[in-house]
């Protein structure tokens, strides 16, 4: 179940996702709070606001706010699987567009693709359940192949401020 991850693996969704920007480190500028942001939101969200449930609030927000990029469109299905259309490079590949001209949000776009791309990498090792695709080799490949495009998507935008 993608969607409702426990506290461990998405731990290791953050700590992939910097280790990501470790790989990286010779394009990014240093660690700011819009690269470091876009990690974290990429990768995990603000998970541990999924777990507050209070009496009369709707958990309608807190689903929303404790979701990682890939698993917005569960958490707006109230679903455990992945939805392909969040779980894909197309988010990451528009944030990158849309901020890769504004000199501190763009480090947010790419900091938030590295972080869809640990989210999709340990979404398809440990439960690779996929909106339309199933759980099975298909699902797996497919969010592995957009890790992969995820990372090199954050190559190039990373790489086109040192040009």
């Amino acid at each position: 179940m993608a969607a409702s991850l426990p506290c461990c693996p998405k731990i290791g969704m953050v700590l992939g996702s910097y280790l990501l920007a470790f790989f990286l480190r010779n394009y990014l500028p240093g660690w700011s709070f819009a690269l470091g942001s876009g990690l974290v939101m990429g990768s995990a969200g603000l998970f541990p606001l999924r777990g507050l449930y209070r009496y009369d609030l709707p958990q309608f927000p807190f689903r929303l706010m404790g979701s990682s990029i890939p698993e917005l469109g569960s958490a707006i299905q109230a679903s455990p699987t992945l939805n392909p259309l969040f779980a894909s490079v197309i988010i990451p590949f528009i944030l990158v567009a849309l901020l890769l001209g504004h000199p501190q949000w763009r480090w947010f776009a790419v900091g938030s693709s590295l972080g869809v791309a640990a989210c999709l990498g340990a979404s398809a090792m440990l439960s690779a359940s996929v909106l339309w695709l199933g759980s099975g080799a298909i699902a797996q490949t497919f969010l592995l192949v957009n890790a992969v495009l995820c990372f090199g998507l954050a190559y190039l935008a990373a790489k086109a401020e040192t040009v």
